[in-house]
């Protein structure tokens, strides 16, 4: 019984000073556990971040080209604009030119020339009317569609930027 006190004894002294060094490593590594789960919500935001602005640039990158395709009917309305213009010139021409061979008292022949002349003006301002009209409707349907893409691809912007500072600041914090 003595023999069996001797080695119980002994070995509680030696376990005791095992488990003693052990202690500062147990604790490292609990640590190390510790900083690691308070770390994987980090980590996690940050990838959930970097996701959404894969996400926003294929959006972002999608208006673009939507945007760009829009350039066809953009450089449409221009050839319209420039063609209508170049329209309007001829008829002011054409107006000053009757203003200045029908103003005042004419003789029977160049009053019915003049009248004649007269209603072919007032069918083309007619026509350029007409041509006006549509050019604005173009031209605004224009605008707003420019518009809402330009404010998507603006408001997506924004985004990504606020993204990526929430990034850094996830980043900073791990």
């Amino acid at each position: 019984a003595a023999v069996a006190l001797i080695l119980l004894t002994g070995l509680a002294g030696p376990a005791t000073a095992q488990q003693t060094r052990a202690d500062p490593i147990r604790a490292a590594i609990a640590e190390v556990k510790a900083e690691e789960a308070k770390g994987r919500p980090l980590v996690q935001r940050m990838a959930q971040l970097v996701k959404e602005n894969e996400d926003k640039k294929k959006l972002y990158d999608g208006t673009d080209r939507e945007m760009k395709a829009l350039q066809p009917r953009l450089d449409r309305y221009n050839s319209n604009l420039a063609k209508y213009d170049a329209a309007l010139g001829e008829y002011s021409k054409r107006v000053d030119a009757y203003n200045a061979k029908c103003g005042g008292t004419l003789p029977q022949a160049q009053y019915r020339a003049c009248l004649t002349e007269k209603g072919d003006l007032a069918g083309r301002k007619i026509e350029l009317d007409r041509d006006k009209n549509t050019l604005e409707a173009d031209r605004q349907a224009l605008e707003t569609e420019l518009k809402a893409k330009t404010d998507r691809l603006a408001a997506i912007s924004k985004e990504m930027t606020a993204n990526l500072q929430a990034w850094e600041r996830a980043q900073k914090d791990y």
